[in-house]
């Protein structure tokens, strides 16, 4: 006689996707992926990665994990891994990552800091880190107006 084990399923988040022809406002806590082909005005925290799709358009102020554009990109980002301007993608604004790739074709309008987090804790730099970003906005705002 076999025995009967209860399978109980873990629930684990589902990715969330902003389609084409959608248009959100507000402020998103996603919890895993998020992929946007529509357009989206406001605040994104993601704890996954953030796709903007060919005809992604957002206007927010991002932090994920990792992020891909390859849609319309207009704000601030904070990206605790890789960022990927793909050869479609554009990003109006300023960008802090990890590791930064723009591929043939991509653009980046704006400024982008790329450091390790090792080697800013190393050098007691965390927050001087985080201040070299908000004064390359203001620049870039006192510019733009």
């Amino acid at each position: 006689m076999r025995k009967r084990t209860k399978h109980t399923a873990k629930s684990t988040p589902n990715d969330t996707l902003i389609s084409n022809g959608t248009h959100v406002e507000g402020q998103l806590n996603v919890p895993s992926n998020l992929r946007i082909d529509g357009s989206f005005h406001g605040d994104i925290s993601c704890k996954g990665t953030i796709v903007i799709g060919e005809q992604g358009d957002v206007h927010a102020k991002v932090s994920a994990n990792d992020i891909i554009i390859s849609g319309v990109m207009n704000g601030e980002i904070r990206c605790e891994g890789k960022l990927t301007i793909t050869s479609t993608g554009t990003l109006n604004g300023n960008c802090e990552s990890q590791w930064i790739i723009i591929q043939e074709g991509g653009i980046l309008n704006g400024t982008s800091l790329t450091e390790r987090k090792d080697q800013a804790l190393k050098r007691g730099n965390a927050a001087a880190f985080t201040a070299e970003v908000e004064s390359a906005t203001s620049r870039s705002e006192k510019q733009a107006g």
